[in-house]
């Protein structure tokens, strides 16, 4: 009979010692034990078959919640939602580690705000208060150039034709000065003559792009900058055989949505941020070399060739 009671006793005092516990997704963690007040090393797995044990049913913290983005990365954030109908935990508080300045494939840790105590009380136990997540499927700025969808690319390419036919049908250029455009420059200078009359848009072609996207660690400025490139050919009566300008289209702050899609936002109309260059090397140095020579820590650059 000692001896019996010597058992009973000893598990009697390993129940008490293990006491409630709030353990996270390792395997094991540190408690404060409410009756020794020491530390008390525990296994997450012990812990649930004593619980199961003492009749206790294991519930998921975090079954019923899902995790939403909002705005766009690297500057997104998150909204938690708890879906739950269960009286206990229905009423749970949840937190993330981080909320806000996010970008996809982020690690966060959320946290379910629920006490051993309490869960007890309502004859359950959980082995881990403690989730992560990884951000995904959060919208994101264009940060490389074929992440641009084909239905975008051909709705900006539809912008960029719209706008140069536009713009070279107002200049009317006189190929006899064509080569003194200066990059960005106002047409309107040249005067009109009988060969500005004759002069017509030969031919457009997309020859390449230009993708400028923001770094990580800059607060201020365009996330990005998209510029279509296209080789154009007008000719007059002076040139017949036709005289080659480059005009580049420039689209702003592209961002490439969860579902795969490109966003153009507000871009419906080119207003005007196309340009004539008579030169493409001349181009490339006004776009890009002077560009990353002056802002060399703010942006990235990219160049692609059709």
């Amino acid at each position: 009979m000692k001896a019996i009671r010597i058992t009973i006793l000893s598990i009697l005092s390993i129940i008490l010692l293990t006491g409630c516990n709030n353990a996270k997704e390792t395997n094991s963690t540190t408690t404060r034990n409410e009756y020794t007040q020491n530390d008390v090393n525990y296994d997450s797995k012990d812990q649930a078959a004593i619980s199961k044990a003492n009749g206790l049913q294991e519930i998921d913290l975090f079954k019923d919640i899902s995790v939403t983005y909002w705005g766009t990365a690297p500057e997104a954030g998150l909204e938690i939602t708890n879906n739950s109908k269960e009286d206990l935990l229905m009423n749970v508080r949840y937190s993330a580690d981080i909320d806000k300045g996010l970008s996809n494939g982020d690690t966060i840790t959320i946290t379910a705000h629920l006490t051993d105590a309490h869960a007890e009380r309502s004859g359950y136990f959980f082995t881990a208060n403690e989730k992560q997540y990884i951000v995904e499927d959060a919208d994101e700025y264009i940060t490389n150039y074929y992440d641009i969808d084909e239905n975008a690319l051909t709705k900006m390419d539809e912008l960029a034709r719209n706008e140069i036919e536009n713009k070279m049908n107002w200049y009317k250029l006189d190929t006899r000065y064509v080569n003194h455009i200066h990059p960005n420059a106002d047409i309107h200078v040249f005067d009109t003559s009988d060969i500005r009359k004759t002069s017509e848009l030969k031919s457009i072609n997309l020859v390449g792009a230009f993708l400028l996207h923001k770094k990580p660690e800059m607060e201020y400025g365009n996330h990005n900058f998209v510029y279509l490139v296209y080789e154009v050919i007008v000719t007059d009566s002076y040139k017949p055989e036709g005289t080659t300008i480059y005009m580049p289209a420039r689209f702003p702050r592209l961002v490439k949505k969860g579902t795969g899609e490109t966003d153009l936002g507000w871009i419906n109309e080119m207003n005007r941020d196309v340009y004539l260059y008579t030169d493409y090397n001349l181009m490339y140095n006004d776009i890009i070399i002077a560009n990353s020579e002056l802002y060399a820590d703010t942006y990235y650059y990219e160049e692609i060739i059709y």
